[in-house]
């Protein structure tokens, strides 16, 4: 680590545990598919570019997954929330909507690869996912809006664990193909 990379990481951990949270997530993910055969390319942050979509309204995700048809995959590191005796995971309104703008100019699906956050770390085994079409599109029963922190909240029970969703989501490529369908899958709609 150079100098410069000392003082980012020590300024993180006194002052933004849940970035440092969210790359060690970003880092957990990567170790968690890659042993799993996936192959992962990692979206570039850079500044640039980052404006000039910023500038389209749009959001695009850490990862594209390779061998599932490029999906794209956006992970996260949060602390559960309680609302009642549901746990839930709270993605920012203006997030989704900027990955759903993505979406639609990229045809490419999105999927959340949320961890809980405890401090500074990623808690094992707490992976879990939910696609985007899933927020958006026709709302399924328990997902819902919390106007006070401007957020969709997602309970726990609703969502894929570990990396069940990446075989569903390989067994419906595999059963288009096996159907006739053509290698290139159609614009992704809502």
């Amino acid at each position: 680590m150079n100098p410069l990379q000392k003082i980012q990481f020590w300024y993180l951990w006194i002052f933004k545990p849940h970035f440092l949270a969210g790359e060690r997530a970003e880092k957990h993910f990567e170790q968690l598919s890659r042993s799993r055969g996936y192959i992962l390319e990692k979206i570039t942050q850079d500044r640039k570019s980052y404006e000039e979509l910023e500038n389209l309204g749009v959001k695009r995700g850490d990862y594209l997954v390779r061998n599932l048809r490029n999906l794209e995959i956006e992970v996260k590191c949060f602390t559960k929330l309680k609302y009642s005796a549901t746990e839930c995971y709270a993605i920012a309104y203006s997030h989704i909507k900027r990955h759903e703008e993505m979406v639609k100019l990229t045809g490419e699906p999105v999927v959340f690869a949320i961890f809980e956050r405890n401090g500074r770390d990623v808690v094992e085994n707490s992976l879990r996912m939910i696609p985007l079409r899933e927020l958006t599109g026709q709302r399924t029963n328990g997902i819902f809006y919390d106007s006070r922190i401007k957020c969709v909240c997602i309970p726990l029970t609703l969502m894929y664990q570990d990396f069940n969703y990446f075989e569903q989501y390989k067994l419906e490529i595999n059963r288009k193909n096996s159907f006739g369908y053509s290698q290139y899958k159609k614009p992704y709609k809502n």
